[in-house]
Formats: C-alpha cells, structure tokens, sequence
C-alpha cells in the first residue's frame, strides 16, 4: 500500500482501533513487563498506537 492510499484510510483505521480500546487495554498494559531491556521494532501496526505504549 502506497503512502497516498494509507494517509486515506489511517483515520478509519485509527478509529476502528479505538472502537476496540477494551480489548488492546490488557495488552498495553503487559507491554512494559514483556518489553523490559529489549529492543522493540514496531513494523506496520497501524497508526501507532501500539508504538506509543512500547515508548
């Protein structure tokens, strides 16, 4: 998927992520304990908001 085609369909996805907030919750909150002391690569997971709890 090319740039232009992502920079049209990131807020649909963006929000459809956010309609599933309850079921990411545990997730982000495990996401400190599993990535303690390693090195995180964050590829193509969506708008980020999972890149911004391994921050």
């Amino acid at each position: 998927m090319n740039k232009k085609i992502w920079d049209i369909y990131a807020p649909i996805y963006e929000k459809a992520m956010r309609g599933d907030r309850k079921a990411y919750s545990l997730m982000y909150e495990h996401i400190p304990q599993v990535i303690q002391g390693k090195d995180v690569l964050e590829v193509a997971t969506g708008p980020g908001l999972l890149a911004q709890h391994v921050a």
